[in-house]
């Protein structure tokens, strides 16, 4: 029997998901309650910019059909383990002096435990996202049900070199459209890989025929005049590129609204929510941050670190085994893996801190031997 308002999940990501799979572990999938704000349960994301954008996905895919092939788990299963989660339930207010929710329209939720999920939220620039459609970014199976048909033959502009840039550039070079990346800063996966893995991505893209352009700022994008290109795409150096589709990745910010506005701490250094080694909000043990959105303590440093990454979402393990007493708090360091052409990086360690050696296997011919050392 599902135990009402005893653990309340707000948000329904990646980190959401994962929590209800270790607490079905636990044989407590029954206490919890998800809200989430899209239409659609918890669904995996990494795919929305790689299988979702190339052939290995029905092109006529709805949104609804999307999530549902990416959903973390089947309906029948959530409804056998009694986990309750609420769709298109995006909660406006948390009270902790009453301990309840208050989810848009009016209805209230109680909890013993409140976990925020409320994962992050792709920055563009407030110029660009005055005007809806001049860029896309791709985020939600929303963003993605939409961008695949565009994919196929178009002129692309990427803005922003990091994961989600060189994953849509390659889905859309795959489709046959002249694709242009456009990264500020010096190197492409600048926050995250060393400068010889980077090198390394960067080649590759450029063999299968992308133009990679580092140390280059987008300045402007406007649209055209409806007898030319679709879009300009101003870069500093003066150069005006013409695109059809221009799509962003410049990273994202976390969704800390609901926690701000509650009174729970916010890390300075990173924007998330303060929490302690087992994810316990610093002013209310009572609530916990996971996922995207949550700013722990980096093992061996005094100051906290905030992931974007699958690996860190499945970290919500570490908050259900402090609700049976037992607390563990996450003392490996953080890894990722992402894909790119004919390529799939994986990484260990905290890039912000410094990273200080790389091992590449890269598979290409052009490729240095596997490298481990000082980079």
């Amino acid at each position: 029997m599902h135990t009402p308002g005893d653990v309340v999940v707000v948000g329904g990501g990646m980190a959401a998901g994962h929590l209800v799979a270790s607490m079905h572990r636990l044989g407590q999938a029954h206490r919890v309650t998800v809200l989430g704000a899209e239409p659609h349960a918890p669904y995996e994301r990494p795919p929305l910019t790689k299988d979702a954008l190339t052939a290995a996905m029905d092109p006529a895919a709805s949104e609804a059909d999307l999530a549902a092939r990416l959903a973390m788990h089947a309906p029948d299963r959530l409804a056998e383990q009694g986990v309750e989660v609420r769709v298109s339930a995006r909660v406006s207010g948390v009270d902790r002096a009453r301990r309840t929710v208050t989810v848009k329209g009016g209805a209230t939720v109680p909890y013993r435990h409140l976990v925020l999920a409320t994962g992050s939220r792709p920055l563009v620039p407030r110029r660009w996202a005055r005007r809806p459609g001049l860029v896309r970014t791709v985020h939600t199976v929303a963003d993605g049900a939409p961008l695949r048909p565009l994919l196929r033959g178009g002129r692309v502009v990427v803005v922003g070199g990091g994961f989600v840039g060189l994953e849509v550039a390659a889905a859309a070079r795959g489709g046959g459209c002249p694709t242009t990346v456009v990264e500020a800063g010096p190197r492409v996966l600048g926050r995250v890989c060393t400068p010889v893995t980077s090198e390394a991505v960067a080649r590759l893209h450029r063999e299968h025929g992308v133009r990679v352009l580092t140390g280059t700022r987008c300045v402007d994008v406007t649209a055209g005049d409806g007898g030319g290109p679709a879009r300009l795409v101003r870069l500093d150096d003066g150069t005006v590129l013409e695109a059809d589709l221009v799509v962003v990745g410049l990273g994202a910010r976390p969704e800390t609204d609901l926690a701000e506005a509650a009174g729970l701490e916010l890390d300075q250094a990173t924007g998330g929510v303060a929490v302690d080694g087992a994810l316990r909000t610093t002013r209310d043990p009572s609530v916990s941050a996971i996922g995207d959105v949550a700013a722990f303590p980096a093992p061996g440093a005094g100051d906290r670190l905030r992931l974007e990454s699958v690996d860190h979402a499945a970290t919500a393990s570490a908050w259900s085994r402090s609700t049976t007493r037992r607390p563990r708090p996450p003392t490996s360091p953080p890894d990722w893996r992402e894909g790119t052409p004919e390529t799939t990086p994986p990484g260990a360690g905290c890039p912000p801190s410094g990273p200080t050696s790389t091992v590449t296997r890269c598979g290409s011919p052009d490729c240095p031997p596997d490298t481990t050392g000082p980079s």
